[in-house]
């Protein structure tokens, strides 16, 4: 979806050029060579973009809206602290400041799956109050006890 808007965007900036942009579209640049009369309709074009982009907008206004709970599900490390429920914006803080959580290279459930299981919901991550910071090195401690197994495993097949 995200595409498609920039696209939109794109062709909409190519008609609005002076002289007009056309590499998306070799056809109408085809067509422009052969007769320049045309390039007098490439302000229609541009207007059917622009309605274009309105009706997508609109119509899928609830994604947009939506986008920042995406965001925070399939990469919590990244996701805009400023544009999630208040609730969530402490422990977000604390999660995307730890630096064994920044290396870790997992992402969408697969983070999720790194928590404690009371932190492993949205729900629960913001429902611990005073907790969070006993969970939160527990978490640090359970991340570097594995990490030490993983690297004392990669020695054991090197040899």
């Amino acid at each position: 979806m995200n595409a498609f808007v920039t696209k939109l965007t794109l062709f909409k900036d190519g008609f609005s050029a002076d002289p007009p942009n056309l590499a998306h579209f070799p056809s109408c640049e085809e067509m422009r060579k052969d007769a320049p009369e045309c390039e007098k309709t490439l302000p229609k074009y541009r207007a059917d973009i622009e309605t274009l982009q309105q009706q997508f907008k609109k119509r899928f206004q609830d994604f947009h809206t939506m986008q920042p709970r995406i965001e925070l599900f399939t990469n919590p490390l990244s996701a805009a602290i400023i544009e999630q429920p208040p609730e969530l914006q402490l422990e977000m803080c604390e999660l995307q400041s730890d630096p064994f959580l920044a290396k870790r290279q997992e992402r969408g459930i697969s983070f999720w799956r790194l928590l404690p299981v009371p932190l492993s919901t949205p729900q629960g991550f913001c429902a611990l109050n005073g907790q969070h910071v006993w969970q939160h090195l527990h978490l640090r401690e359970q991340l570097l006890y594995d990490e030490a197994h993983q690297v004392k495993g990669e020695k054991q097949t090197d040899r």
